[in-house]
């Protein structure tokens, strides 16, 4: 809405792809500019998944919910796969919810454990070590293979793998870190500057693309020359993260303290 009131084109021309949460789709099968709001499409991934998943939950029986979950992240995979053998370009085979839904299924497939831990315990401690002795190496090698071998066939290897072996292995960091409080990641998540950033990443996500735009305005109105480098990135994290603790106390925050006067 303030893009729009400013005039911001690539929000204006795309203006219901925006406010219907899908622009996932449009970006990935319908040429436009989308500048400085073209990451917009991973929150309507998580979108479009907070309104399917409920029923997936509920009308599946739950001793069959972590084969349904298994199923859905092996049907991403194939989705990206052959979609990159049948020509479809990066954005069309990764930005669909479809192109997706492994990383959210090994979230999902992680909180089905977490809520029976004596029932999943074998299947838990599957996962565990697929994530660390599988995840990592496979996300190691599938960089590598990309990096060295840039060919259609690497690429399809890549496009089909790259976002499986990261979100694997950030199973086992996830787990370890809600669940083993020495862990080494699990520490550093709990330091109180960290678990800050954590609060507030919502915006610094959704701000950090826009603000490129706006600190070179500014600077072009005060006409003062930001060097490029590591002392514009400096200065782009200081003003996301400024930007995003504003927001969340001024408009997220109070927002969410709503929550309170419904009862659950």
């Amino acid at each position: 809405l303030v893009f729009s009131i400013l005039g911001y084109a690539p929000v204006l021309d795309h203006w219901g792809w925006h406010v219907t949460y899908t622009s996932n789709f449009s970006q990935a099968f319908i040429e436009g500019d989308y500048g400085h709001s073209r990451h917009l499409w991973s929150l309507c991934v998580e979108e479009q998944f907070y309104l399917f998943w409920p029923f997936i939950v509920i009308f599946t029986p739950r001793r069959h919910l972590p084969r349904v979950i298994v199923c859905l992240i092996l049907g991403a995979v194939l989705y990206r796969f052959g979609g990159s053998l049948a020509g479809l370009d990066w954005k069309q085979a990764t930005r669909p919810l479809l192109g997706c839904v492994d990383s959210l299924g090994f979230g999902a497939l992680l909180a089905v454990y977490w809520c029976d831990p004596d029932k999943y315990a074998k299947q838990s401690a599957l996962l565990l070590r697929l994530s660390l002795w599988l995840g990592l190496p496979l996300l190691v090698g599938t960089q590598t293979l990309y990096a060295l071998s840039p060919s259609p066939r690497g690429l399809t290897v890549y496009v089909a793998l790259v976002d499986l072996s990261s979100s694997l292995f950030f199973v086992y960091l996830l787990h370890n870190a809600a669940m083993n409080k020495q862990h080494l990641f699990g520490r550093l998540l709990a330091l109180s500057p960290v678990r800050y950033v954590g609060k507030i990443s919502y915006g610094i996500y959704l701000y950090h693309f826009f603000l490129i735009d706006v600190l070179w305005s500014l600077s072009t109105r005060l006409n003062v020359q930001i060097p490029t480098g590591w002392p514009y990135f400096l200065v782009h994290v200081a003003a996301t993260i400024l930007v995003a603790a504003v927001s969340w106390h001024v408009i997220e925050k109070p927002i969410n303290n709503l929550k309170n006067r419904i009862p659950y």
